[in-house]
C-alpha cells in the first residue's frame, strides 16, 4: 500500500473512527501481484484471505513463506484487518473479503455514468425502480423461507457436519472434532472458535452437529438477515415514478449553472487503467478471439471472420503466386506478365 493510500484510509478512520474499514482482497492481490506471480502464488494468498480464524491464518502465512519468504513479508506490510476474514467483525454478517458489489454496479449503471448529473440520476433511478420491482418477484418465488445462496451454504455445511465427532461435557461445552483438526462449540452463546458461525450468521458443520446432539433443528439458528420476510422488507419502499422535466417545480431564480470547464492538455482517457493481472487475463482472451476467428470462415475475402479483430501478419513469409518464390508478391515479380497499355 502506497503512503498516499495509508494517508487516506487514517483519515476516514479519524473521521468515521466507529465504522469498519475494509480493503477488497482481489485488489490487494493485483498489486502485490505485480512482483509475486504465479498460480501458486495466488492460491496462497487467497487461502490467507479467507482464513476464519487467526491460527489458520499463520498456519496459511507459513505456508506461503515456504514458497517465497519476501512475499509473505509483503503481503502483511497490507493492513491485515481489512482484508483477511479472521479479523472482520461480526457486525454485517458477510464473509466477503472483495469489493465486488461496487465494481457490479459500477458496470450496471455504466451507459449513464458520462450523462449530464440530472439526466445520469434520473437514469439510474429508473433501473432501481425496475431492479427493485424484478427482485421483489424473484424473492416471493424462493421455495424455502431463506435466500438460495444462504441455503446452499447451510446444506454444504450439514454435510460436512456428518463427517464430525462430538464429546459433550454436560454443560455446555462441545468438542468437535473434524480430521485433524478439533474445535469448542457454545450453543448458548452462538459461538464456535472456528468463527465461521458468527462471521456469516450461519451455523458451520460443528455447530450444526453439537445442534443435532442438543436436539436442536439448525434452521432456526440461521441468522434473520437472510430470511425472506426480510429481503422483502428492504424493497418494501418503492421508486415513485415522477413526472415529465415539463411538470416540474420552477422559481423566480435563474437556473443554477455548471462551473466552468477547465479544460486539461491531452485527451480524456475513456478507460481505466487496467492491472498487469487483468492485462494478462485480457491478452489471453484476444489471442482466443484471434484464434477462432481463422477457422470461421477460410472463404471471407478480408482472412477474418465478423465480430473479431484481424491477425496480425507479422511473421508470415510472402511467396509469390507467378514464380511459387518467397521474398515478393506478385505485383513486384518481374516474371509476371505486364500490360501493353498499364494508363487506359
Amino acid at each position: 500500500m502506497s503512503d498516499m493510500q495509508k494517508g487516506l484510509l487514517q483519515a476516514v478512520c479519524d473521521v468515521l473512527p466507529l465504522a469498519e474499514h475494509r480493503l477488497c482482497a482481489r485488489h490487494v492481490y493485483a498489486n502485490w501481484s505485480k512482483r509475486w506471480r504465479g498460480n501458486e502464488m495466488k492460491k496462497k494468498f487467497f487461502c490467507c484471505a479467507w482464513s476464519t480464524y487467526k491460527e489458520q491464518f499463520n498456519d496459511n502465512l507459513k505456508a506461503l513463506e515456504k514458497v517465497n519468504k519476501e512475499a509473505a513479508t509483503a503481503v502483511v506490510s497490507y493492513p491485515i484487518k481489512g482484508w483477511v476474514r479472521a479479523f472482520f467483525s461480526s457486525r454485517c454478517l458477510s464473509m466477503v473479503v472483495d469489493n465486488n458489489i461496487s465494481e457490479s454496479f459500477n458496470a450496471w449503471i455504466n451507459e449513464y455514468r458520462y450523462f449530464p448529473i440530472i439526466k445520469m440520476i434520473d437514469g439510474i433511478r429508473i433501473k432501481l425502480m425496475e431492479k427493485w420491482a424484478a427482485s421483489e418477484r424473484i424473492v416471493t418465488s424462493w421455495k424455502g423461507n431463506f435466500s438460495p445462496k444462504c441455503t446452499e451454504f447451510f446444506d454444504t455445511n450439514r454435510y460436512l457436519s456428518t463427517k464430525c465427532s462430538i464429546f459433550f461435557n454436560g454443560d455446555d461445552g462441545y468438542e468437535i472434532t473434524e480430521g485433524n483438526d478439533r474445535h469448542i462449540v457454545d450453543l448458548s452463546r452462538k459461538l464456535c472458535t472456528c468463527q465461521a458461525w458468527v462471521l456469516t450468521g450461519i451455523p458451520c458443520q460443528h455447530a450444526i452437529c453439537a445442534m443435532y446432539h442438543a436436539k436442536v433443528e439448525p434452521t432456526t439458528q440461521i441468522s434473520k438477515y437472510y430470511h425472506r420476510d426480510t429481503y422483502l422488507a428492504s424493497y418494501r419502499t418503492k421508486f415513485q415514478p415522477i413526472r415529465g422535466q415539463v411538470f416540474w417545480e420552477t422559481h423566480k431564480y435563474g437556473p443554477l449553472l455548471p462551473p466552468p470547464i477547465c479544460k486539461l492538455p491531452s485527451r480524456p482517457p475513456k478507460k481505466r487503467k487496467r492491472t498487469e493481472e487483468q492485462g494478462r487475463r485480457l491478452n489471453r482472451c484476444t489471442t482466443l478471439s484471434h484464434a477462432m476467428s481463422s477457422q470461421v470462415d477460410d472463404n471471407n475475402a478480408s482472412g477474418s471472420a465478423p465480430g473479431f479483430e484481424r491477425m496480425s501478419k507479422k511473421g508470415t513469409v510472402m511467396k509469390c503466386s507467378v514464380c511459387k518464390t518467397a521474398g515478393h508478391n506478385r505485383s513486384t515479380c518481374k516474371e509476371a506478365p505486364r500490360s501493353s497499355n498499364p494508363h487506359p
